[in-house]
């Protein structure tokens, strides 16, 4: 304990200063929740709003004219006679005057430019956030970047379509900051155990209520700090690591996670990009209820998502199952629930109640993998989850541009089709099935040591150090003859007090 108090009075702290008024490391997920929710609205806001953007038809074809009507319009259509009245007709062209003539790989084009930029910048973020820039700054300066391309929006729109994609790139750009930066942050401040926690994960208070070092926070307690401290399990004794990346692009864990990431992420992407689109042109649902259905789906993840997390701690500090048994079986839930309830979709036809319930438990599923495949990638990455995760994110990122697209070309001859629909929704059921077997088989939550280089692996961030020869390692590995053979390249050895 004196490293810790000698801790605690270089950082001018001691048990007689303010308390926060819960664990601070709560407040820090608490304010990281906030941060990717406005993150999340300001990338996905456009989904809804480019349905009543684009002049699909351009309306001649009259039922389009009758899907574009608003909901309480008072105009008669007889879907027999497929006609509309005059005025209704003139009052809908007149609103049609301000769309935009996008085709559907337009559309796809436009919906997946975000993630152009979003794809580029993830390694880039998290090799800033791992040694060259403080976590919360670099959060803090992509979601400010974002906010104003997206008040911007409605003008790049009107100036030129190629204005309007390469504002979406740069949004992404700045927004594939923030995910790798905030595994970095939490890979210091989440204890191990609590890891699954970070699915639960920004306020105008971010610079000054959240620090990149636990050390540093004003308001921490010294039990709460050494809690946190004594959890990295040694990972952030060192004063830097560099990624062994051979070790890292040849192993079959990597490859595992990434495979359930790239399945489940081309299934989000098509859920939250494209389903606004079936439910319109397949479905038939207005513009006003698909913004509504599209928030219930949603919500039907938000509830797993922040629920799974705390129960998957649960089950691990409980200890009846092993963290690997864990990550498996919430990953297992996700893939059965999601796969079952998609392949369902299509025998309901187009009763848009039934299709939004299933859609809705689909995403449901997906909230699971709070307990699977997001905590793991902290359990096996270390203290290069920021970039290991970043790396994962750039390659699951691709599904981002190319589903909207493909998905464009597709339907582009037929937007309403709903065979073509029904086959894409299929396509997505068997591709979950792949990434859940895939990580059954060959995922694991052991911490992949091999994957980094150690530099300066001797000098130790405010700890003294203490040299022993290899007759005192017994009092550090307690007679294990493996952990002495590990060190007997060496005559002494360096260890923190």
């Amino acid at each position: 304990m004196n490293n810790y108090e000698e801790l605690h009075k270089r950082n001018g702290m001691n048990n007689g200063r303010r308390r926060c008024f819960c664990s601070v490391r709560v407040l820090v997920a608490a304010l990281s929740m906030l941060g990717t929710a406005i993150m999340y609205i300001t990338r996905v806001n456009l989904n809804i709003a480019i349905l009543a953007m684009v002049n699909t038809n351009q309306l001649t074809d009259p039922l389009a004219v009758a899907l574009t009507t608003p909901i309480n319009s008072t105009q008669s259509f007889d879907p027999l006679l497929m006609s509309v009245d005059a005025n209704s007709t003139d009052m809908i062209n007149n609103n049609i005057n301000h769309r935009f003539d996008w085709s559907p790989p337009e559309v796809g084009i436009i919906l997946g430019s975000f993630f152009y930029g979003y794809t580029v910048t993830q390694v880039i973020g998290g090799r800033l956030s791992e040694s060259y820039v403080s976590p919360t700054k670099l959060i803090f300066i992509a979601l400010s970047s974002s906010g104003v391309i997206n008040l911007a929006t409605p003008f790049l729109a009107r100036i030129s379509l190629t204005v309007f994609v390469i504002s979406r790139i740069v949004l992404g750009a700045a927004q594939g900051l923030v995910y790798p930066a905030f595994y970095c942050l939490f890979s210091k401040w989440i204890p191990d155990n609590e890891r699954s926690f970070l699915a639960l994960v920004w306020s105008l208070f971010w610079l000054t209520l959240v620090t990149s070092e636990p050390e540093d926070h004003p308001l921490i307690s010294s039990n709460e700090l050494e809690l946190i401290v004594t959890s990295r399990q040694n990972e952030a004794d060192f004063q830097s690591f560099e990624p062994n990346w051979k070790a890292i692009l040849t192993s079959s864990v990597f490859y595992a996670v990434l495979a359930s990431k790239i399945c489940y992420g081309i299934v989000f992407d098509f859920v939250t990009l494209k389903i606004p689109a079936y439910l319109q042109d397949v479905i038939q649902m207005p513009v006003d209820e698909n913004g509504l259905a599209l928030a219930l789906i949603m919500t039907g993840y938000m509830l797993t998502l922040l629920a799974c997390g705390p129960v998957a701690d649960g089950l691990l500090s409980y200890g009846t199952m092993s963290k690997c048994q864990v990550r498996k079986l919430f990953q297992f839930l996700s893939g059965a629930i999601m796969s079952s309830t998609l392949l369902l979709v299509p025998f309901v036809g187009s009763n848009k109640y039934l299709n939004v319930l299933l859609l809705t438990l689909c995403m449901f599923g997906y909230g699971f993998t709070s307990g699977g495949d997001v905590p793991i990638v902290a359990d096996i990455g270390g203290p290069l989850s920021g970039t290991v995760f970043a790396l994962m994110n750039t390659l699951c990122s691709i599904s981002g541009f190319a589903v909207p697209y493909v998905v464009g070309v597709v339907i582009e001859s037929m937007p309403s089709s709903f065979i073509l629909w029904s086959s894409l929704i299929n396509t997505c059921a068997i591709l979950v099935i792949l990434g859940t077997i895939w990580f059954m088989f060959f995922a694991s939550c052991k911490p992949q040591s091999s994957w980094s280089k150690q530099q300066n692996s001797n000098i130790i961030a405010n700890k003294p150090l203490i040299e022993v020869n290899d007759e005192e390692m017994g009092s550090f590995t307690d007679g294990n003859d493996d952990d002495k053979r590990l060190h007997s390249n060496t005559d002494y050895k360096t260890f923190p007090i």
